[in-house]
């Protein structure tokens, strides 16, 4: 998700008190905003960590009860990119030193 021209949708302090809720709101917001969901809520999602790898992209459709910062994947970080399922629109999460950060992207 980071590399060296990289810039965060926004940033999220890990010391703020509620700071997985507002990864999530956050990330919510810049995927509804970029197209990355289908009608139904559909969408791709990979999870950072052990066995990620293999796993791959998974298809899975929004829930409002869903908590994807709030369910950390690696060294107890939110670490996830999430796809449309048409490629064209990309948004996750990373931690970057003492924040948070929720990138987007639109491939053209």
């Amino acid at each position: 998700m980071a590399g060296m021209e990289t810039a965060p949708a926004a940033t999220i302090s890990q010391k703020s008190p509620h700071a997985f809720a507002e990864v999530d709101h956050q990330w919510l917001t810049q995927a509804s905003n970029n197209s990355l969901f289908t009608d139904d809520g559909s969408f791709l999602i990979s999870i950072a960590g052990r066995g990620s790898r293999e796993i791959g992209w998974t298809s899975v459709k929004w829930s409002d009860s869903a908590d994807l910062a709030s369910n950390p994947q690696s060294d107890g970080d939110p670490e996830f990119v999430a796809m449309s399922l048409n490629g064209k629109h990309i948004c996750g999460v990373t931690t970057e030193e003492y924040d948070y950060w929720v990138v987007s992207h639109q491939f053209d």
